[in-house]
């Protein structure tokens, strides 16, 4: 489109200069001198017009470099804006890949946990379901009946006098 404009001032240009130069050739025909001015008057209105027109072109012409200068400098701020969404694109898909990561981890440490509490409480309830049928099995209990694992047991001996003793 620019070049076009171009053209179009190339072509009024000389336009203009031929008109100038068919004012100021003196023509061979002779005629009369009101029609000479006349003939003057329509080459300079004509000269004037073209003038205008060539203004007008080159106005637009400018108007047409302005434009694409503003296409290009959006163009470029376009290019850094896409490289700037790609570089947080980039960032937010490592940081859901270590979110991704550590929830995975969370979950693993949660399942170990919860199978070692369930095995821990399999434990407890096959140690109370294999010990003793008491139903208190506290060891500091008075009605305990046999003591309790780990500890040692003793046993005492009464003698009464006048009972006889195996010893003897």
């Amino acid at each position: 489109m620019l070049r076009g404009l171009h053209k179009e001032i190339e072509r009024l240009g000389y336009q203009l200069k031929d008109a100038k130069r068919q004012l100021y050739v003196p023509d061979d025909s002779p005629c009369d001198h009101s029609e000479m001015e006349a003939k003057i008057e329509q080459q300079q209105e004509h000269i004037r017009q073209l003038e205008q027109e060539v203004r007008e072109k080159e106005q637009r012409a400018s108007n047409v470099d302005k434009a694409a200068e503003l296409v290009e400098k959006l163009k470029e701020q376009i290019n850094i804006q896409a490289d700037r969404i790609r570089q947080l694109t980039s960032e937010l898909n490592e940081r859901n890949q270590t979110v991704a990561h550590l929830t995975s981890q969370l979950r693993s440490y949660r399942l170990r946990d919860a199978m070692a509490t369930a095995q821990q409480r399999r434990r407890a309830s096959s140690t109370t379901n294999c010990s003793s049928p008491s139903p208190i099995t506290s060891p500091s209990s008075p009605h305990r009946i046999f003591p309790p694992k780990g500890l040692v047991s003793a046993s005492v001996t009464v003698s009464y006098p006048g009972s006889r003793s195996n010893a003897g």
